[in-house]
């Protein structure tokens, strides 16, 4: 009875370590699966770029056809992290985006959204689809859509400067209808939501200050001017604000 227990005991040892053999076997094969597909990846995303910038549409559609492909079969390896395939699958979101796909893109970032609501990435993706939406209504005069689109990327709070942008953009388009006191509003929401930003509160200002210029209000304008060289003077808009103040006391010499 000994010897057959101990042979028991054997025989299950050995089937342990087969079984913890061919695990190692089946883990290292993915692994190098892995790699190789990584690796397939980076050359199929090199000869996107490539044919992009040779200008062969038709070379391009397939590098990036083959490169969407390669992404989607790459999210689905089983032993791909959960962190790598959310990142691969913003890229493949980004590559649809790039080709035209938007409908494709913006199912992607969806589905990246409904795992993770703050996903900043995938809404970045998001908005691109939707800024490009805004800016193809614009030509046609359909400026309320436009601006509805614009107000609900703000909603949305990617990132400050995101949303800052997004609200300039409603002024500027208040401001083509002749509508001073709708681009008042937007562009003074900047300068007041925003006053950590350096860039977007000086360019709203300066952006108040021309229509001042324009209107014939120069006192106005020179105000804001010279708002722009005391309270932000490291933004890249004093050079402009100066040269607009010596202009404006040049016209009144």
């Amino acid at each position: 009875m000994k010897s057959k227990a101990k042979l028991i005991t054997i025989a299950i040892i050995t089937l342990l370590f087969l079984c913890q053999l061919l695990s190692y076997a089946y883990q290292n094969s993915q692994l190098k699966a892995t790699k190789l597909h990584v690796n397939k990846i980076g050359a199929l995303s090199i000869n996107a770029r490539l044919a992009m910038h040779e200008g062969d549409q038709e070379k391009m559609k397939k590098a990036y056809d083959q490169l969407t492909q390669a992404y989607q079969e790459y999210i689905h390896n089983p032993s791909v992290s959960e962190i790598t395939r959310r990142k691969t699958k913003r890229k493949l979101a980004q590559t649809f985006l790039k080709v035209g796909k938007e409908e494709e893109a913006i199912q992607t970032a969806n589905e990246l959204l409904s795992e993770n609501p703050d996903d900043k990435a995938a809404l970045k993706t998001k908005a691109k689809i939707y800024e490009e939406d805004a800016a193809r209504l614009l030509p046609k005069g359909k400026y309320l859509e436009a601006i509805s689109i614009y107000q609900e990327l703000i909603s949305w709070d990617i990132t400050p400067k995101l949303t800052a942008s997004y609200k300039f953009m409603i002024a500027q388009i208040y401001e083509v209808q002749n509508d001073q006191q709708g681009s008042f509003i937007w562009y003074n929401k900047i300068v007041d939501e925003h006053e950590d930003l350096l860039h977007w509160p000086a360019c709203a200002t300066y952006s108040i200050a021309r229509i001042y210029e324009k209107n014939g209000q120069i006192q106005q304008a020179k105000q804001l001017y010279q708002k722009i060289i005391k309270f932000y003077p490291k933004s890249g808009w004093v050079k402009a604000a100066i040269e607009a103040i010596e202009s404006l006391d040049d016209q009144e010499a």
